[in-house]
């Protein structure tokens, strides 16, 4: 490609970056269908009946702490008062859409923080795949306006980094609107624009409490408070030994794997040329230490898209370890023949379940333990993968 003209390597590499485009837009579309296909095919609350998601709708109208949020109630009303959609088909299409653009958006996120697009594309597929995504509608994940904060928050992000600050404030602000706990990341937010417009405090203080006054004006015009006073659950989360291992396998759950690789390389400079590097790594700190305090603490722990929303600084650090570990476990593999290799996951998939079910053989409130324990069982596999890497480092020297 070097040795085009300027003008053919311009339109080489736009005809390039349509294609990945048009890939990430197909693979999102994909993961989208298969997590309705999922819904629609186990016990999710998709099948509950016309009397349920009547009462569903109306909880969220009038008690205050859902009426507060009121992005997917407003819309799930409308469309039932002006187009006549049932509550149930107007919920679905709002969710999987809202899933399927948070594909995307995602990888967006990750191609202005540096990385290629096929690292980008890894990172928006586990992004989709997490349980309280891709299983949104199980309970007890109970999802109802979350999907904006993991559509808004990374697209917010991404339009601070690019200086599309206006984008930027009414995205965030949008997102505060969903859940209220999207304040944990504004602190982060603020440092992305500081750090992004050459230390420009005055800047990047000035939007961040414009968006909280936003937030805040809003909620008191609209509804005479800002919300409703936390509950202090954590009682409740450990009630008895069931709500106790609910609460405990709902955090593990949640990320996974995630959560140890992630935390792993929060603590590990990055050789990349990844921006916000230092940032990224602070943001998963402070994220995690806030949403896991937060969700025990004051809320009903079990519902695990509670502890999802590190995801968005944990995920770009998954992404730093693996290219940085790219030689090494490439070399593992290399060791072994194809099929031993394949034949060696199945066994730890098939270990990984078997733990998890020994580790949680029952549950208090898990309508799908299938579901469940194969979802921790495949995130066990990929800690005992991420052990067997690091684990290697100890043997014959591999350049990394």
């Amino acid at each position: 490609m070097s040795n085009l003209p300027s003008s053919d390597r311009e339109i080489s590499a736009n005809r390039a970056s349509r294609q990945q485009i048009v890939i990430v837009w197909i693979v999102a579309l994909v993961l989208t269908v298969l997590s309705l296909t999922s819904h629609l095919t186990a016990g999710s609350t998709l099948h509950q009946d016309k009397e349920m998601w009547q009462y569903k709708v109306s909880v969220h109208q009038r008690v205050h702490a859902f009426q507060v949020r009121p992005l997917t109630t407003s819309i799930v009303v409308a469309l039932h008062d002006h187009a006549g959609v049932p509550f149930r088909t107007g919920f679905m299409v709002l969710q999987f859409m809202l899933f399927l653009l948070c594909g995307p958006v995602f990888w967006y996120f990750l191609r202005i923080l540096g990385f290629s697009p096929a690292y980008s594309l890894a990172g928006m597929i586990i992004y989709l795949l997490t349980l309280p995504l891709f299983l949104a509608h199980f309970e007890p994940v109970h999802t109802w306006s979350d999907f904006w904060v993991y559509l808004f928050v990374p697209l917010s992000f991404t339009m601070a980094m690019r200086r599309r600050y206006v984008v930027a404030l009414i995205t965030i602000v949008l997102a505060l609107m969903a859940r209220e706990t999207t304040f944990l990341f504004l602190p982060v937010w603020f440092l992305f624009i500081y750090a992004g417009r050459d230390r420009r405090y005055t800047l990047a203080a000035g939007l961040t409490l414009l968006a909280a006054a936003l937030f805040v004006g809003a909620r008191l015009w609209f509804f005479g408070r800002i919300t409703a006073p936390p509950e202090a659950d954590f009682q409740f989360n450990f009630e008895n030994y069931l709500r106790g291992s609910d609460t405990i396998f709902s955090l593990i759950v949640s990320l996974g794997f995630v959560w140890v690789v992630g935390l792993w390389q929060v603590f590990h400079r990055a050789r990349l040329p990844i921006r916000f590097y230092n940032l990224i790594r602070f943001g998963a700190i402070f994220t995690a230490a806030g949403f896991v305090s937060s969700t025990i603490l004051m809320a009903r722990a079990r519902e695990t898209r509670l502890f999802v929303p590190p995801v968005i600084f944990l995920l770009p650090l998954i992404l730093v370890y693996v290219q940085e570990r790219a030689a090494r476990i490439k070399s593992i593999l290399r060791r072994l023949p194809a099929w031993t290799t394949a034949l060696g996951g199945v066994a730890l998939l098939a270990l990984g379940i078997w733990a998890a079910k020994l580790a949680f053989p029952k549950f208090e409130y898990r309508l799908w333990p299938d579901g469940n324990w194969t979802y921790l069982g495949l995130h066990l596999a990929l800690i005992a993968l991420f052990l067997i890497v690091e684990l290697s480092r100890l043997g014959a020297p591999v350049a990394d």
